[in-house]
Formats: C-alpha cells, structure tokens, sequence
C-alpha cells in the first residue's frame, strides 16, 4: 500500500487534536484570565509556530528514506510508543467521561469506552492511509457541525463581555495559553512520528494546522464567555457542551446538541487510532507490529486505572498531562538533533 499523502496527515492532525482541545479548552483558559481568556487561543500560535520550527530543523536533518523514528534511540522509541499507547488509555477514559457526565449517552463511561477502543483497533489496523482518507471526510462534517454551534451562538453573545482587555492581563492570557500550546506541540510531535519518509515539515500545511488549532480554541472561547460569562464558564465541567445545551437554531431544531455530540465522535476515533497506528509502529515484537486488538484491550485497561473521581481526572487533565506532553515533546527533537550531531 502507498503511504498516506501529505496532506491526509495533516487532515489527521487537524481532526484529531480537537478531542484534547474541547477538553481543555475553554475551561482552563477562562480560569486562568476571566474574560480575557479568549485570546489565549492567538497567544498560543506564536509559541506553537516556534516549536514547529524547532521540530522541522530536526525533520529536515533526517537522511532520504528515514523517518524520525529511525534517528532516535531505541529506549526513547520504546518510551514513545509507551506514551502513545497511554496517551490513548487516557484520551478513550476521557472521552468516555465527557459522554458520561455531560452528555449523559450512557449510565457509565465502560460501555463508550469499549464501543470507541473496538472502532478504533478495526481503524488501526487498516492502517494510516485508509485513515487519512477517512479523517478527509471526517474533518468536513465535524467543522461544519462547529461553524453550525458557534452560529446559532452569535444571536446569544454579550459581545461586551470580550472588551476591557488591558495589558495587565498579558500574563494570565498567557498562562491560558498553555493548555492549547501542550495540545499542539503534542500533536505536532505524534504527526512528525506519523509521517512517513520525508513528509511532516510542510511549511504551509503545517501553518494551517496551527491556524485552525488557535482558531477554533479563540471562537469556542469567544462563545463560552459571550453566552455564558467567564465566571459561570470555568465552574462547569465540559462548558463547551453546556454551552451546547443553550444555544438553538430555530423552531424546529430547539437545540443543537445531539447533532455535535454525535458528530464529536469522530476526532475522538481518529485520535485513538492514530495512537494505536503509532503505538503499533514504535512497539514492535520481533520486528513484528503488535495486534491492534491487543493495544486497544491495553488502551482499555490504562482508561479503567485512572483515578475514579472527576477530581483526580482534572488533575490529570489540566496538570500532568499538559506537562509531560510539552516536555516530551521539547525532547524528541532535540534528542533527534544530538544524534545527527554525533553521526
């Protein structure tokens, strides 16, 4: 099979970073600056633009044929492959709570959970290329269900809720700025990982990766705080999908929330099983892949062992994941450019 064009990877990303974003964002941004939390989405993209360049100076050291994965040590390849597959347990529990919780689909998170890691092995082992044709499809549905939320926000907007932003807001904007930054440096790093020889450093498409990640992170936010306020905003959980339950389109679509949460399975899919393709591939057993099957049953139990209260999944959520996920990423490239400095 042909790998998957340049552009089906960047279609990959773009749908699958919006499973993290809607889990962070606009929660911890409105937190961390109140009103002026929206802008923390454009904060980020001067950052995120930053860390692409650094990772696309060690893509563009990589010898013709070889893929990042083949420039770094094997331990940290092993180590990568066991944070892509907990990445996934932690995205499939994730996942499935905000079904739970918010959208109250099932009477617990189990049962999504098995429904999603099924769908995603079939996806995995398939492979990358199916999938990035899929993701084509995929992606154009889930933005038009967004652009379709965010317009029947705009009668509801408070648009005077988005002014008196002053400079002595700068520091805490930037603090909000950092979920969506750990989001997409972590995303960048797993496309970088994904791409087969040669690809991931497309200047262009990679600037519209980033444009799109930023921008959907400053409307989703624009809305929470012109609908529903900063304060009430950072008090709920999943305020996206609150938001959700307050907007309608007319008369005859009273609300529009079936519709996003049955679409929103989708990046949620693509996510899992782009992990469990990366998984797969950075895991190997006597140069042998592992069995999707086997990795997704592994995504499962990882998922059941997170912490049972919706307390230490926000620990999880908005603390270690974030930290770990830039400084593994700050690491990879890095680590890539100190051995092709010692060839």
């Amino acid at each position: 099979m042909k790998p998957m064009t340049e552009k089906q990877l960047w279609t990959i990303g773009s749908l699958a970073v919006l499973s993290p974003l809607l889990r962070v964002v606009p929660e911890t941004n409105l937190r961390a600056a109140g009103n002026a939390g929206w802008l923390s989405g454009l904060a980020a993209l001067p950052i995120l633009a930053l860390y692409a360049l650094f990772l696309r100076a060690a893509l563009r050291r990589l010898s013709e044929g070889e893929t990042l994965e083949d420039r770094l040590f094997a331990p940290l390849r092993r180590f990568l492959g066991l944070w892509a597959l907990f990445y996934a347990g932690f995205g499939l529990r994730m996942s499935a709570e905000r079904f739970f919780t918010a959208l109250g689909v099932f009477t617990a998170w189990q049962p999504f959970a098995l429904i999603l890691a099924a769908l995603a092995a079939v996806a995995a082992g398939w492979g990358a290329k199916p999938l990035g044709r899929a993701a084509q499809i995929f992606l154009a549905a889930v933005t038009a269900a967004l652009l379709l939320a965010l317009g029947c926000a705009l009668p509801q907007m408070d648009w005077g809720r988005l002014g008196g932003v002053s400079r002595y807001d700068a520091p805490s904007i930037l603090r909000g700025a950092l979920p969506t930054v750990s989001v997409g440096m972590t995303g960048l790093l797993f496309l970088a990982l994904l791409a087969p020889p040669g690809g991931g450093s497309d200047l262009k498409r990679g600037g519209a990766f980033l444009l799109r990640l930023t921008l959907t992170a400053t409307a989703i936010s624009m809305a929470a705080v012109g609908v529903l306020g900063a304060e009430s905003a950072q008090r709920l959980s999943h305020p996206f999908f609150i938001l959700l339950r307050n907007i309608s389109l007319s008369r005859a679509i009273e609300r529009v929330e079936a519709l996003i949460s049955a679409v929103w399975v989708l990046p949620d899919l693509t996510l899992l099983a782009a992990l469990l393709i990366l998984a797969r591939r950075l895991l190997p057993v006597r140069q042998k892949p592992l069995p999707a099957w086997m990795l997704a049953a592994a995504a499962f139990g990882l998922a059941a062992s997170l912490s049972p209260t919706a307390f230490g999944l926000a620990v999880w959520s908005e603390k270690i994941i974030p930290i770990a996920g830039a400084g593994i990423a700050m690491m990879v490239p890095a680590a890539a450019l100190l051995k092709s400095n010692l060839k």
